[in-house]
């Protein structure tokens, strides 16, 4: 079975660059030191939602199924599913801005097709569906099913949300 994994973002502009794009980048300092080690084992098939701070206040976006490469981003090396993106030699119309801009080069690709139907998940329904998450990293059993359970049959919210901020 998949793993489900709960990442992070501070800003809408990084969250809509994640979803344009279709990835999630750290920094190296970030993936080396302060991400935790079950995040680095996320495998092709996985899935991740992103949680943005300032403008949905911890809303979640997902789900994005991890794949392990795509067409235009050529990678320096690859550890698991994260790719440490070669910005130079990688297509530039395939890269999220802040990959170069902000050196979060180490990335999780999702799939580009599936990436289309994305769900949002408010805090208010946490509490309401009863899940646990984790800051970072892995969830857990039954909170898995909670949240992909719920982000499926939630998708036309998220279209609203981005609609509203102009995505």
């Amino acid at each position: 079975m998949a793993k489900i994994f709960k990442v992070h973002t501070e800003e809408l502009g990084r969250l809509i660059a994640c979803l344009q794009k279709s990835m999630y980048g750290v920094s190296r300092t970030a993936f080396l030191h302060d991400m935790p080690p079950e995040l680095r084992s996320a495998t092709d098939g996985d899935i991740v939602f992103i949680s943005e701070r300032k403008i949905s206040g911890n809303a979640l976006f997902g789900p994005l199924y991890v794949v392990g490469n795509r067409q235009g981003i050529v990678p320096i090396k690859k550890l698991g599913s994260w790719v440490e993106i070669d910005v130079g030699k990688s297509d530039p119309k395939e890269l999220a801005y802040w990959v170069d801009l902000e050196k979060r080069n180490y990335c999780l690709l999702f799939d580009k097709v599936l990436s289309d139907k994305i769900s949002i998940v408010w805090p208010t329904d946490w509490a309401r569906i009863g899940l646990q998450l984790p800051a970072w990293g892995i969830v857990t059993d039954d909170n898995a099913h909670k949240l992909i359970d719920f982000a499926v049959a939630n998708e036309q919210e998220a279209r609203s949300f981005f609609q509203k901020h102009r995505f």
